[in-house]
This record gives C-alpha cells, structure tokens and sequence, in this order.
C-alpha cells in the first residue's frame, strides 16, 4: 500500500510538473503578445485592426466597380483602327485613295473611304456592327476591316 502511494505521489508530482511547464510557455507566450503595451491598449489595437479591415474592405469594393465600368468602358471604345492606301484609278498614282477601319470591341464602327481622282475626292462611311456592313464593301475596305479586327482576336 505504501508503494501504491508512493506511485500516486510520483505520478502526482510529475503532473504538476507538465502543467507548471504548459503554465509557464503560456505565461511567456502571454509576455510577448503584450510586451510594451498594457491589455487596454492591445484591446485597442485590435478593434483599430477591425475597423482599418472595414475600410479596405469598402475601399476594394469600390475599385472593382470603378474596375467594371471601365472595362465596360474599353469594349465600347474605339481601339482597332487600320488604314489601307490604293490607287483607286490607273491614271492617278501616289495611292492617293484609302480605306480606314475603326472598330470597338464589339465590333461597331464605321469604314471611312476616300477616293480620289485629278476631277475630285469622293468621301464614303459605311458602318460597321459586328465586324460586317450592310453596305457593299470594296476589297480595300474589306482589307482595312480585316487589319483592325485583328486586334480582338
């Protein structure tokens, strides 16, 4: 029976050994983490945490709408341009004539041709949705079409 008291105080006494030790990396730990400044004021800081964590939050929200609608903002905004210049006539050099494409994203826009002969200068614009016109296109418009969708793919 005494061994068996023996064994209970041992067993005792080595338990409160781990605890003291699991006590004192605690109360160690607890040093560190408010070590220079006292529990209000590490109370403080915490709640200053949250509250800076609110602000960001709001702000990052606002920049991805801003974000949104400037993407929204860039797919209507012309952005493919291409120029073709030709001879539009045998009897006029210089490739004085050209067809100019200017498209969004989306694919409106409008082709702006200039033909041009000794006499005069004629000016067309045909537009442009969804890459195709409900006009007749020249080759050099179709060319010129062609270069400034180039772009979105």
């Amino acid at each position: 029976m005494l061994y068996a008291l023996y064994a209970m105080a041992a067993a005792l006494f080595l338990s409160t050994c781990i605890l003291g030790y699991f006590v004192y990396s605690l109360s160690s730990r607890l040093t560190k983490l408010t070590t220079g400044t006292s529990g209000k004021s590490l109370e403080d800081a915490i709640y200053q945490l949250m509250e800076d964590h609110t602000i960001h939050q709001h702000r990052m929200e606002s920049m991805e709408q801003t974000s949104g609608r400037l993407n929204t903002e860039i797919k209507s905004a012309s952005r493919g341009i291409a120029t073709v210049r030709y001879n539009a006539f045998t009897d006029v050099g210089g490739k004085q004539s050209f067809a100019t494409a200017i498209l969004s994203e989306d694919g409106s826009g409008v082709v702006i041709s200039s033909m041009y002969s000794r006499e005069r200068v004629n000016i067309y614009a045909k537009p442009i949705a969804n890459f195709v016109s409900e006009y007749e296109l020249s080759k050099e418009e179709v060319q010129a079409l062609k270069e400034a969708s180039k772009i979105f793919n």
